[in-house]
C-alpha cells in the first residue's frame, strides 16, 4: 500500500510540472502605459476627492487601459504607474501605433498632509506634483 502511495504521489508530481508556454484566448498580458500630461490641483481639504487628469499612451491599438498601480514610497509619497492589458494572442488585428486614453485618477485623502505624487513612465519619473491636503 505505501509504495502505491509513493507511485501516485511521483505521478501526481510529474503532472503537476507539466506547463505550458501557450494562452488561453481571451488571456491577456499586462503592459506599462506612458502619461503624456497630468494636471494635478495644488491643495484640497480632508475628505475631498482630489482628481488628476492624465493622458496616457499605449503602444499599440490592441492597448486597453485597465488602471493604475500604486505603491508607497516613503511618508505620503506615492509613485504611480499606468497599467494596461494587450492580448497574449490573436494579434493579427492589431497595429503599432499610439494610442491615447484620457482618465483621472481620484484620491480622497483622510489626514492633513502635503502628498507627493511620482508620476512613472516603466522605470523613468515622469513628473512629481505635490498636493497640500487640510483640515
Amino acid at each position: 500500500m505505501k509504495k502505491l502511495a509513493l507511485v501516485g504521489l511521483v505521478l501526481v508530481s510529474f503532472v503537476a510540472c507539466m506547463k505550458t508556454d501557450s494562452y488561453p484566448d481571451n488571456e491577456e498580458v499586462l503592459v506599462n502605459m506612458n502619461f503624456v500630461t497630468v494636471n494635478t490641483p495644488d491643495s484640497t481639504s480632508v475628505g475631498d476627492t482630489v482628481l488628476a487628469h492624465v493622458t496616457i499612451t499605449g503602444s499599440n491599438t490592441c492597448t486597453v487601459f485597465k488602471g493604475f498601480n500604486g505603491t508607497t514610497s516613503g511618508a505620503d509619497q506615492y509613485d504611480i504607474r499606468a497599467i494596461g492589458a494587450v492580448p497574449a494572442q490573436n494579434t493579427a488585428g492589431c497595429t503599432d501605433a499610439v494610442i491615447a486614453k484620457d482618465t483621472f485618477l481620484t484620491i480622497t485623502p483622510k489626514a492633513p498632509a502635503k502628498l507627493v505624487f511620482r508620476f512613472y513612465n516603466n522605470e523613468t519619473l515622469f513628473r512629481a506634483d505635490t498636493v497640500v491636503v487640510t483640515p
